[in-house]
């Protein structure tokens, strides 16, 4: 009997001292690759500079890093839905939508312009 509640209260408190974590698609790491950035007339594709690389890691623990600097302004996520991102900003969210082709994340910002980017998987760093 002693054993027994032991084990319950390890069980218990290794149960109360688990992160929440996240499960999808978009956990990793991704380095961009393109953009498609309007400031209010037409646009197209443009491939990503390979001198100054830029990344964004979706970790399972709802941390979002971004390199370098922090141009979503953003330190944690959530997902929505299968096509909604929330980017997390002090209390303020922020819907991204997302998709996944192969192997490409696309993320569109909440921009009244266009604002897309395209995103390829990369090893965590």
């Amino acid at each position: 009997m002693k054993y027994f509640f032991i084990i319950s209260i390890a069980c218990l408190l290794a149960a109360c001292s688990k992160d929440r974590r996240i499960s999808s698609p978009v956990i990793g790491s991704w380095k961009l690759h393109a953009s498609y950035v309007s400031p209010g007339g037409a646009t197209e594709w443009q491939e990503a500079d390979p001198e100054n690389p830029q990344y964004l890691t979706f970790k399972k623990n709802g941390r979002l890093i971004q390199e370098p600097g922090n141009p979503y302004a953003s330190t944690n996520f959530k997902v929505k839905n299968d096509s909604v991102l929330l980017f997390i900003r002090g209390n303020e969210e922020f819907e991204h939508r997302y998709q996944i082709n192969g192997d490409t994340l696309i993320l569109s910002g909440p921009c009244i312009e266009a604002c897309t980017y395209q995103y390829r998987p990369t090893v965590d760093r």
